[in-house]
């Protein structure tokens, strides 16, 4: 059998965030070709709920670099995610699973991390969405900005955050520029960054972490950004992402 299109995994990212007890799905995936234009290109995602059989479908704009972004508000439960992008004779695909923050039982939790354009995210007043990098591969970026929700926390209250590099490649460099562009040292040879902020708050009651990190001289392969944050009373939550220098990254 010959297929008539052809197929494509997408390179994407998804960040599934909590707005009270909704969930609010932001997904930016890049084209698999390059186009001199986007006018026959078609995107959309579609989230299904496993327990119900529930489709929820969203077109996604193509913005002007390639990019196809899409938004979807939905009710608190897990889904799969489908990031579906169709060209003439070729279609890509992403799917996976979109699960919601964790909260322990006073609603204290923390999303997992997402990797922005740091150019755009540092522009005020630029959504979210649209400072989102269409890929986690990062190759030529020697700095990338990173966005972080901490829910079930008070106005002011002191927070202790860690940024730690994992096991899937670590590298002493990666912290040491990234306590450089924190302005913060390293307390130890456990290579890790700590600060203490306070909470501060959104009117959703969201508290959300901005960083920019410099990744400095990495070598190309897989790495883990670890964000933990423990309150005063001791709580801990941690989320990660994953990403990749090199091999076809913009």
């Amino acid at each position: 059998m010959i297929a008539r299109e052809t197929w494509h995994d997408l390179e994407h990212q998804t960040a599934v965030l909590r707005r009270g007890d909704r969930l609010l799905v932001l997904s930016a995936a890049r084209l698999p070709v390059l186009l001199p234009s986007f006018d026959s290109v078609r995107a959309a995602v579609a989230m299904g709920r496993p327990s119900d059989l529930t489709v929820e479908v969203v077109a996604a704009q193509i913005d002007r670099t390639g990019a196809a972004r899409a938004s979807a508000d939905l009710e608190d439960a897990e889904w799969i995610a489908s990031v579906e992008i169709t060209g003439e004779d070729w279609v890509g695909r992403a799917r996976h699973g979109a699960r919601p923050p964790e909260l322990d039982e006073g609603g204290f939790g923390l999303s997992t991390p997402v990797l922005l354009d740091e150019r755009i995210a540092q522009q005020e007043g630029v959504p979210l969405l649209d400072a989102m990098l269409p890929s986690t591969t990062l190759a030529g970026r020697r700095r990338i900005g990173m966005h972080v929700e901490v829910y079930g926390v008070a106005a002011n209250e002191r927070l202790r955050f860690r940024l730690i590099a994992d096991a899937v490649r670590l590298d002493r460099s990666l912290l040491g520029t990234v306590a450089t562009a924190l302005r913060l040292r390293s307390r130890s040879s456990s290579l890790e960054v700590r600060w203490e902020e306070p909470a501060e708050l959104q009117e959703s009651g969201v508290a959300p972490r901005y960083l920019t990190v410099e990744l400095g001289d990495l070598e190309d392969g897989d790495y883990e950004l670890v964000v933990q944050v423990e309150r005063e009373n001791g709580a801990v939550a941690s989320a990660a992402r994953r990403f990749r220098l090199g091999r076809g990254g913009q």
